[in-house]
């Protein structure tokens, strides 16, 4: 179960992210338009906030965790999700301002690695699918009383 958990907080924390950043990429390699580059700067943060948005809040309220864990988990994943879209901006900029003017300091090198630190870590914490139910055991004694296959025991 733990793995699950992880490697789905990999894929969706670790992938989402990359994808979004490699977009502008693509559509400035496929179109060469810096029109068509600025159009999926703004509006794929919006989509992968609402993406990631719909599949948290699914994944939380149906995880096994009793109500206030599941309130913080909803709180941390509402945090995670603004560094997630300050993060997408970051790179979005990235795209669209001159070349080494985004991360030219190293202020801005930290400002980013917090931002992804805060975003992994609440995603790690918020989408923690709780422990498993133990499977009940069938009560062997109340099974023999009511007559069985084998007869009394």
């Amino acid at each position: 179960m733990i793995r699950v958990w992880l490697r789905k907080v990999l894929l969706w924390d670790g992938v989402l992210p990359l994808c979004i950043a490699a977009a502008p990429l693509a559509v400035d390699a496929l179109t060469g338009r810096r029109g068509a580059v600025e159009f999926v700067s703004v509006l794929l943060p919006i989509v992968a906030f609402l993406i990631r948005w719909a599949v948290g809040y699914s994944t939380i309220g149906s995880n096994n965790c009793g109500p206030v864990t599941r309130f913080l988990q909803y709180l941390l994943f509402f945090v995670g999700l603004v560094a997630l879209i300050l993060v997408d901006t970051f790179l979005m900029l990235a795209y669209l301002m001159p070349k080494g003017a985004l991360f030219a300091t190293t202020v801005d090198v930290i400002v980013m690695a917090t931002l992804i630190s805060i975003y992994l870590f609440t995603m790690i914490f918020a989408m923690y699918p709780g422990q498993a139910a133990a499977p009940s055991i069938p009560n062997i004694a109340a099974g023999a009383s009511q007559g069985s296959r084998f007869g009394r025991l």
